[in-house]
């Protein structure tokens, strides 16, 4: 079996297997997504105004789209609570 079957068979039973490596990335882009400043704003995400960003995510073959407002003390961003 190749890894792309096995992940559709594990797919299949619900039974998704999250592999360290995609553990591991899935953690840098958290930290990439948390505070940043004004001047350095990561790339990929996009201010649409009033400390509101934009940007995207994947696992696997889905993308997911954030939309995240920020609150900014001085010149440094911080994400706020998920509700």
């Amino acid at each position: 079996m190749t890894m792309s079957e096995t992940h559709s068979e594990q797919r299949k039973l619900g039974k998704i297997v999250e592999s360290s490596a995609n553990k591991k990335a899935r953690r840098e882009v958290s930290k990439k997504y948390g505070k940043f400043t004004e001047d350095c704003i990561p790339d990929g995400v996009f201010p649409i105004g009033d400390d509101v960003f934009v940007f995207a995510s994947i696992y696997y073959d889905s993308v997911s789209v954030h939309i995240r407002r920020f609150k900014k003390y001085g010149k440094t961003y911080y994400p706020t609570p998920e509700e």
